[in-house]
């Protein structure tokens, strides 16, 4: 088992696309960590959002349990009440409630 970082969650948006109607956000995790319920902020320039991680999503999830997104990992995160066109490439997403 991996020791918890001390630092909150940080992602770079690398991607946005949608996925049965759902928004989903790429990129890799920079600090922190990130699993489905955590309430993030995604901000750049022109404004911020507010969701909610409804599901981490890993190209190939092999662990046991509901997947966590941790330094390092390259994941895409489904989100919860956000609408196409809100969230751009190149702004930040970070935790605004702790893990």
């Amino acid at each position: 088992m991996r020791e918890e970082p001390k630092v909150p969650f940080r992602m770079p948006v690398e991607d946005v696309f949608e996925v049965n109607r759902c928004i989903v956000i790429g990129g890799r995790v920079e600090q922190g960590t990130v699993c489905g319920g955590d309430v993030i902020e995604i901000s750049g320039e022109g404004g911020t959002v507010t969701a909610t991680v409804a599901r981490v999503e890993f190209l190939c999830w092999r662990g046991v349990g509901e997947p966590t997104g941790w330094p390092g990992d390259n994941v895409g995160l489904r989100l919860r009440k956000v609408s196409p066109g809100q969230i751009r490439v190149g702004w930040i997403a970070i935790a605004i409630q702790p893990s």
